[in-house]
């Protein structure tokens, strides 16, 4: 149950971070309030960070996650947390950036101190994704070596590409979302690129100071 209570307290933490929308500067740490079912405003470490490599991509590390990924253009970097009403803090840790297309891309590091995840928890999250819309595909997937799943799913309006996986105690999820009823070959292209990008933190990567793209 509790592990079910996980999974969707991280994607409500994910859902509700206006990555694109500040609300307190990098300086001030995010405090957390002890009501139920309460988000705190995110805390920022970049707005529109990076600079364009070669291919274009900018290439992005997590100050609160230390994991790293490509982005198609410049990223914000923030931190968002999420008590629930039973007491479960959920911190997730973003990097999010968009294409000129309008395409959305973000990457997320999800955890909750003192929860154990047991193999089950990358199902339970999946499940609870899958609630968004029609799942179109599902099927395993590797991140940065590590066995996790990828599932695409049609909304209202978009249609939204997920990879997700479980490492340690943390589930990171890359998504990538499209205006329209289906990814077009640019962004099935670009969507390959940025899940295969993305990298696991080292250990002294986590919250280094200056640890910037």
């Amino acid at each position: 149950m509790r592990t079910i209570l996980l999974a969707a307290a991280v994607f409500t933490s994910i859902a509700a971070a206006p990555a694109s929308q500040p609300a307190i500067p990098p300086s001030q740490p995010a405090t957390t309030r002890a009501s139920a079912d309460v988000q705190d405003p995110p805390q920022i470490h970049r707005m529109h960070a990076g600079r364009a490599g070669r291919d274009g991509w900018y290439a992005a590390r997590s100050t609160g996650g230390g994991f790293t990924v490509s982005t198609p253009t410049a990223f914000n970097d923030i931190t968002v947390s999420r008590r629930d009403a039973d007491g479960m803090l959920v911190t997730t840790h973003m990097v999010a950036s968009s294409d000129f297309a309008g395409g959305r891309y973000s990457a997320s590091a999800s955890s909750s101190a003192g929860v154990t995840l047991p193999a089950t928890a990358i199902a339970s999250y999946v499940e609870t994704l899958s609630k968004l819309g029609e799942v179109r595909q599902k099927r395993d997937a590797r991140s940065d070596g590590i066995d996790g799943m990828e599932l695409e799913i049609k909304k209202e309006k978009t249609v939204a590409r997920y990879r997700i996986a479980q490492h340690a105690n943390v589930i990171y999820t890359l998504t990538v979302e499209v205006a329209g009823d289906a990814f077009p070959p640019a962004s099935d292209a670009a969507a390959t690129k940025f899940f295969e990008s993305f990298r696991f933190p080292i250990p002294e990567a986590i919250n280094a100071p200056g640890s910037t793209a």
